[in-house]
């Protein structure tokens, strides 16, 4: 009798999980956000992770570029490939074809406004080419830099403008300060003798090495410290940082080319770039 009472209160349990689960069963409600109308055959979409970009693979090997606004921008590939797909950050794109069985992967360089009101540059100051350096001043491979600016204002002494902004990481204890300090020292006009001494020492940065340097420059002292510790040298700072999260920039260097993003540190990658954004 006893199990008879625990198998009618069990089954009356289950009834109610189950009636109660029809009373709140979800419901679906679509909504048609983007339409976009191709003028051949779509056979295959994709979408960037973060929403920003939609690709449509249409017949006769288009691939369709759509943003927030509509469509931006078109381009041909092979038209045997008839599926798409994007890698995460939505720069680099794969092509595959069910037919002719081959992949083939497609960077894209999607040209970037980079704010650079009040940022010190080297170079003319209209110059047709900007290249914008994201960087960190205890960063080895932003040290070894110099040469390379060196050799393109040698070779573009009117046509490139080498803009600073600084993205100082977290892992590097001393890279923010220098950074305040560099920002003080442009204040005095000494930006670039002050950041070419920090990346000299980039190994043996600490506080003390800050004064050091701008009494080698011979800048005013109590107005140096000031101004390192003043509101607008963080908030410049910061905006510089936050710039470059909103492009993306995760290490340093990172090097846009006229909002381009250059993908290979050498002299031949920076070349090819500032000659096409020259024609």
């Amino acid at each position: 009798m006893h199990n008879m009472y625990k198998l009618a209160a069990a089954a009356l349990a289950i009834l109610t999980v189950c009636l109660s689960g029809q009373n709140t069963m979800a419901k679906v409600y679509k909504t048609i956000s983007q339409t976009y109308s191709t003028a051949t055959s779509p056979l295959d979409v994709t979408t960037s992770e973060d929403g920003r970009h939609t690709f449509v693979l249409t017949q006769g090997g288009k691939i369709l570029i759509y943003g927030k606004s509509g469509q931006e921008d078109e381009i041909q590939v092979d038209p045997s490939f008839d599926h798409i797909s994007v890698a995460i950050n939505g720069d680099k794109i794969f092509l595959t074809s069910s037919n002719g069985k081959k992949v083939q992967e497609i960077l894209l360089d999607f040209v970037k406004h980079i704010d650079i009101t009040g940022d010190p540059f080297l170079g003319a100051q209209n110059a047709k080419v900007v290249m914008v350096v994201f960087s960190d001043f205890q960063c080895p491979h932003c040290a070894k830099l110099g040469p390379l600016f060196e050799q393109v204002l040698e070779q573009y002494p009117d046509k490139v403008k080498i803009v600073y902004k600084n993205f100082p990481l977290n892992m590097h204890r001393f890279a923010a300060t220098a950074a305040l300090a560099d920002f003080a020292a442009q204040k005095q006009g000494k930006f670039w003798q002050y950041h070419d001494l920090i990346y000299e020492n980039y190994q043996n940065l600490n506080l003390n090495k800050f004064n050091e340097f701008a009494k080698q420059l011979n800048l005013n002292l109590p107005q140096f410290r000031k101004d390192m510790e003043s509101p607008e040298a963080k908030e410049a700072i910061t905006r510089d940082f936050e710039e470059g999260r909103r492009l993306k920039v995760t290490g340093t260097p990172t090097i846009f080319i006229n909002g381009r993003l250059l993908r290979v540190r050498n002299i031949a990658a920076i070349q090819k770039i500032i000659d096409e954004e020259l024609k």
